[in-house]
């Protein structure tokens, strides 16, 4: 490949590899080729021979770096060519900005409410997912970078379990902007793979950050639901810094973490003039004073024990804008019930709250509807757990001297009522339909209550009907009943109980059935039927058993007499063809034909 070589012609044509190694194959063949006497040279050693070899292969190895480094240069200069055709360059920088922002919101809408629990991976993995994520934005071309990293408002979202040197760069980034901070440690394995030390440290971190930027913040995220994180260090560490630009504030925590409530009393030194919406969980009110949060339309409250309740008037007496309210117990059920606080003589009233959410025992929740007065109300729910008091009379948010009087004005004139009646669990909900109301706050108001027992479960649910029909008055024409039980999932399949059928295939495998649970009695089914005279329409799913259904219907003193339209969602082996049929005929023969019947008898979701 050298010139005098017969293939001299092919030098051209030679990789960097064949090149070097020919020069080296020359180069041996030369020092062993025998010299003349006359004219020779002294004799070169085999040292300097291997030093030869040596230098010329790294002289080809150089060649052949710059060959590759060249190749890439043209690869990146046809790269950098290319992305300057790219159509995102032909458009102005703003909406290249909308762009990463839409992006960026669409990796954090997925990952909001995230469930950890069903991964390996912990919540600290997820947040280092995300992360990774939003600095793709920086990493597709030249051009591009250098718009994001000169637009703070990408880099003002920051999540508080990212590394402090990630956490500065973004604080960097964001300039003088206000920031948004969110901490969510979910329940996982996380903390066994992480030491004290370090959660420690993250909580010392970010106690120090958030006193250096509390000037900057505008929204503060915090969700804890998993140990290792000491909760009251970080609600101390922050709960008496001045908060002036701060918008949105959540303090979320489980119910076992925190070892004594979270006092409220002079809550960010009452100095957050725009804080619109407050959320906190094992709070304590006592000395709560909000006058100063002048822009609080949503307040969202976890109380531990009834005393609390008599802190509660004091505080909404100095939010009279609110537009949402939240209150909830520590859903803690007590051997002893203690006495709601005594009535005030007046009355607050919340003129501007549209929606409500209330979780408290039937007193409790009485007590607070005889104290307050919400006149502008379109959306409301509210949960509660029936009891036996000593005198074994049953306590129930449904019975007359708990129910709310406001409800039944509100529920009375609807045509549209899905009840909900599972093995331990009662409730209602009504649709409503205002004349006016503002869609981004209620897009579907409506009227939910819902009420667990425990104990005589069918009587709580005569007195749930009872209520509903008889003392609310509610004449529906369309009713939807929904039997099916969230819980079952977790509590079908018994050991004693369950049914099991053999595997034809493999004796040894069974596969168990779900414990199916007759909810609906004939007291129960009665007890509906005779409510729904103006029933055109019914939908059910999952109420078992039928058969007391099927028997009420093909009674000769009509039930339901204008109902038209029937759908039944039901599991194979609680369903009999053969008398559902007969009622249907025998309904027909008596002038009250349903003549719409859809029955599903899949197997899913039994």
């Amino acid at each position: 490949m050298f010139p005098g070589d017969a293939n001299d012609h092919r030098i051209g044509d030679a990789t960097p590899e064949e090149f070097s190694n020919a020069l080296v194959d020359k180069t041996k063949e030369e020092s062993l080729q025998p010299l003349e006497l006359s004219d020779a040279p002294p004799r070169v050693d085999a040292d300097f021979n291997d030093k030869l070899i040596d230098d010329t292969r790294s002289a080809s190895n150089n060649v052949e770096q710059r060959t590759e480094d060249s190749l890439l240069e043209e690869e990146f200069s046809l790269l950098r060519i290319q992305n300057g055709r790219s159509n995102l360059l032909r458009l102005p920088p703003e909406a290249l900005v909308e762009i990463a922002v839409a992006y960026r919101a669409e990796i954090l809408g997925c990952c909001a409410g995230y469930d950890c629990t069903s991964h390996d991976e912990g919540w600290t993995e997820h947040a280092r997912a995300r992360l990774l994520e939003i600095l793709k934005l920086s990493q597709i071309f030249s051009y591009l970078r250098g718009i994001y990293l000169d637009t703070p408002r990408l880099w003002s979202y920051i999540e508080l379990s990212w590394s402090p040197t990630i956490i500065q760069l973004f604080t960097e980034r964001s300039r003088s902007r206000p920031l948004s901070l969110i901490l969510m440690a979910r329940d996982s394995d996380t903390y066994l793979r992480r030491s004290a030390n370090e959660f420690d440290s993250m909580v010392d971190f970010n106690v120090s950050f958030l006193t250096i930027n509390m000037q900057r913040i505008q929204n503060l995220q915090i969700s804890i639901f998993t140990r290792g994180i000491d909760v009251l260090k970080l609600w101390e560490g922050l709960k008496n810094m001045p908060a002036p630009q701060l918008k949105k504030f959540t303090f979320d925590v489980a119910l076992n973490l925190p070892s004594r409530v979270l006092p409220l009393q002079d809550l960010f030194s009452n100095c957050a003039p725009k804080l619109s919406k407050l959320k906190v969980c094992l709070a304590s009110c006592r000395e709560f004073q909000p006058t100063s949060f002048t822009a609080l339309v949503s307040l969202a409250l976890t109380i531990r024990g009834n005393g609390a309740l008599s802190n509660i008037w004091d505080v909404l007496s100095q939010t009279p804008l609110l537009k949402r309210l939240e209150l909830s117990g520590d859903r803690v059920r007590r051997q002893t019930k203690e006495n709601p606080p005594v009535h005030r003589v007046l009355t607050v009233t919340l003129s501007s709250c549209r929606a409500v959410r209330l979780h408290f025992q039937p007193e409790e929740i009485a007590y607070l509807f005889s104290v307050l007065e919400f006149p502008a109300l379109i959306d409301l729910m509210v949960t509660s757990e029936a009891y036996e008091a000593d005198d074994v009379t049953i306590v129930s948010i449904f019975s007359p001297n708990h129910f709310p009087p406001i409800l039944k004005s509100m529920v009375s004139s609807t045509v549209e009522l899905n009840l909900e009646i599972h093995d331990n669990m009662t409730g209602f909900m009504v649709p409503l339909r205002p004349v006016s109301h503002d869609p981004d706050e209620c897009p579907h108001p409506f009227t939910v209550i819902r009420e667990r027992s425990y104990v005589r479960t069918e009587e709580c649910k005569l007195v749930f009907l009872y209520c509903v029909f008889q003392e609310l008055k509610i004449k529906p024409e369309t009713l939807y009943l929904d039997g099916w039980n969230p819980d079952d999932e977790y509590t079908s399949f018994e050991e004693d109980e369950g049914e099991t059928t053999p595997d034809t295939d493999n004796m040894d495998i069974q596969e168990k059935k779900p414990k199916r649970v007759a909810t609906f009695t004939r007291s129960i089914w009665n007890a509906i039927l005779s409510g729904c005279p103006s029933v055109t329409t019914m939908d059910l799913h999952r109420t078992l058993p039928l058969w007391p259904f099927i028997e009420a219907l093909d009674q000769p003193t009509i039930n339901c007499p204008s109902l038209t339209q029937l759908n039944i969602s039901i599991h194979p082996d609680d369903f009999d063809l053969q008398s559902f049929d007969r009622m249907l005929e025998n309904r027909k023969s008596r002038d009250a034909e349903i003549e719409e019947v859809e029955v599903d008898i899949s197997k899913l979701d039994y």
